[in-house]
């Protein structure tokens, strides 16, 4: 009992001690508006990071490699990296399908909204699982 016991310790110390493997699973994160953020009444800018992933279609895509953040030509991306869009969601209705990483939501009115990003294949479809974000935002009413 005492000698399992010791491999079980010996493993967990393992476990905790092995480094963490790096993933390129694609990510996309909304970096504006920010959650729980209020803006004025009219246009919201957007702005989100996506990660492993090239926007665009393949033939003419442009992708971002973190560190740097410079945009680099598809050809010069591992050629398993999925290419898509950046789908729009405001408050449920699908407002825009982008090829950049940034856009305008115009002419709110006063409320509360909820923005969600999700990675879309070239097709349209959405990756298998979902990479998505969401963030809900206020527009203040400026009377």
């Amino acid at each position: 009992m005492a000698r399992h016991s010791l491999l079980s310790v010996c493993g967990l110390l393992l476990a905790c001690a092995a480094p963490e493997a790096e993933t390129d699973s694609p990510t996309v994160s909304i970096l504006a508006p920010a959650d729980g953020s209020t803006h004025p009444e009219g246009d919201v800018s957007v702005a989100v990071v996506v990660e492993h992933f090239l926007l665009g279609y393949a033939d003419t895509a442009v992708g971002w490699k973190l560190p740097s953040l410079l945009p680099i030509a598809h050809a010069h991306v591992d050629d398993a990296t999925p290419t898509g869009f950046v789908a729009l969601h405001l408050n449920g209705l699908l407002i825009d399908e982008l090829e950049t990483t940034t856009s305008t939501l115009q002419a709110l009115g006063a409320g509360d909204h909820q923005l969600e990003v999700k990675l879309l294949l070239e097709d349209r479809t959405p990756l298998v699982p979902a990479v998505s974000d969401s963030a809900i935002f206020s527009v203040a009413n400026e009377r």
